[in-house]
């Protein structure tokens, strides 16, 4: 398999592609750019601010922060809280009671008379009322009388 010829001409195509002078000049072009005097001023400036002193004293001043005694005190009664019993016989009783038969019962009838015929339709009905004529009429009658200059008078 090693010596076979479709092996051989593989490698000897593969060699040609690596040596083909298109490659040269992309891998000269990319050396020059990471080695021109631009990036290198880039980088030397990055450095710098990395190294600053300024940002060295807000680094030590952040670390002293998060190890100082104080956080580590309230960090350590957040977790006692957290895993105390009391607490977790609290989470226990609510998983109980959303688990529970009696208030799945009650979740499942009240889903049954949202979705039931006779409320849909009191919903029919209620919508045909609210858009009947008559009622459109009365609703029109009242807005005259309430702009009728005589009861304006009254007020006045």
């Amino acid at each position: 398999f090693v010596n076979c010829l479709w092996l051989q001409a593989v490698r000897k195509l593969r060699s040609r592609f690596v040596n083909c002078s298109w490659l040269q000049a992309v891998r000269k072009l990319r050396s020059r750019f990471v080695n021109c005097s631009w990036l290198q001023a880039v980088r030397k400036l990055r450095s710098r601010f990395v190294n600053c002193s300024w940002l060295q004293a807000v680094r030590k001043l952040r670390s002293r922060f998060v190890n100082c005694s104080w956080l580590q005190a309230v960090r350590k009664l957040r977790s006692r809280f957290v895993n105390c019993s009391w607490l977790q016989a609290v989470r226990k009783l609510r998983s109980r009671f959303v688990n529970c038969l009696w208030l799945q019962a009650v979740r499942k009838l009240r889903s049954r008379f949202v979705n039931c015929l006779w409320l849909q339709a009191v919903r029919k009905l209620r919508s045909r009322f609210v858009n009947c004529s008559w009622l459109q009429a009365v609703r029109k009658l009242r807005s005259r009388f309430v702009n009728y200059s005589w009861l304006q008078a009254v007020r006045k």
